[in-house]
Formats: C-alpha cells, sequence, structure tokens
C-alpha cells in the first residue's frame, strides 16, 4: 500500500512539474497565409488590414509553400505572428485536446 502510495505521489507531482515546463512551438508549415506575388511578400492573416503597398496579385497558399518560393514577410507583425513562441508542456497538451486555442488559429 506504502508503494502504490509514493508512485501515485511521484507521478501526480511529475505531471504538476511538467504544466511548467518550457518549451518552444512552432507554427504548422500547413497554416495559411496569404500571398502577394507582384512584391513577393507573404501576411499573416491578422496582420492583413495594416498591410501597405499590396497590389492586385493576392492568393493563400500555406507557410512552407511561401517559404519555399523565397517570399518575404510583408511587415514586423507578420514576421511576429509566424516566429516560435515559448509556452508551456501544459499549454501545450491543452491545444493538441483542443482546450485551448493556439496562437496559429486563424
Amino acid at each position: 500500500m506504502r508503494k502504490k502510495t509514493i508512485i501515485i505521489t511521484l507521478t501526480a507531482g511529475l505531471l504538476f512539474a511538467a504544466m511548467f515546463i518550457p518549451i518552444s512551438v512552432a507554427p504548422s508549415d500547413e497554416i495559411r497565409i496569404v500571398v502577394d506575388h507582384t512584391n513577393e511578400y507573404f501576411i499573416a492573416p491578422p496582420c492583413f488590414e495594416q498591410a501597405k503597398g499590396l497590389t492586385n496579385h493576392l492568393s493563400d497558399t500555406t507557410l512552407k509553400e511561401a517559404l519555399a518560393s523565397g517570399y518575404k514577410p510583408e511587415s514586423a507583425c507578420t514576421a511576429e505572428k509566424v516566429n516560435e513562441k515559448t509556452k508551456t508542456v501544459g499549454y501545450w497538451i491543452g491545444h493538441q485536446l483542443g482546450l485551448v486555442s493556439g496562437d496559429w488559429d486563424w
């Protein structure tokens, strides 16, 4: 009985501690972004309204395809939105379970 209590306590302690361990979380390569083919920029959807100098040659694609094409972020807003973020293991688990909305859920 005592051994079982120790194992349960250690397991609970490790799970609790894991909730506060920081990890780097990157956006999926499959997130949708807007690209300006004339200027060869990509724009994160939350930054679209403040984007300047866009042309009519716009389309949407994935982040992976835009980066592979050599497109650059249109602004600091877009660059910040697609950067890695430091989150806790607890946040990541919550996001994977659909309990927490992610930074790239546009």
